[in-house]
């Protein structure tokens, strides 16, 4: 995502993670003004796990699952998807605060 410019409605922030399948950048979304999480592939072979995301995002609707606001093409370059951004620890955040088996079934009720 990186070498991908972002339409000017977006404003990149400080904050990006990434991992084996992507990165995910927060952003403000200037005209709503609200925070948004875009994310990316890195591998253009990861295509079709990224329409299969995009897919299930606009069957779903729950204050379970973020909401989908938004699809980038970046014409024959992939795509990015905008989504709701949640604040709040990651995962590798979280991993610290787990004292014992209540605070672990907790955590995994929430990610479930």
């Amino acid at each position: 995502m990186t070498n991908f410019t972002l339409p000017a409605r977006y404003k990149r922030t400080e904050e990006e993670a990434s991992g084996g399948f992507g990165c995910v950048i927060k952003c403000l979304d200037t005209h709503l003004e609200r925070f948004v999480a875009i994310k990316s592939i890195s591998n253009p072979d990861d295509s079709p796990r990224m329409m299969d995301e995009l897919s299930a995002l606009m069957k779903l609707r729950s204050k379970h699952v973020v909401e989908l606001y938004d699809v980038i093409n970046y014409q024959g370059k992939g795509i990015a998807i905008v989504e709701e951004y949640v604040d709040g620890p990651s995962l590798l955040e979280v991993e610290d605060r787990i004292l014992n088996s209540e605070d672990l079934i907790k955590i995994l009720w929430q990610i479930s």
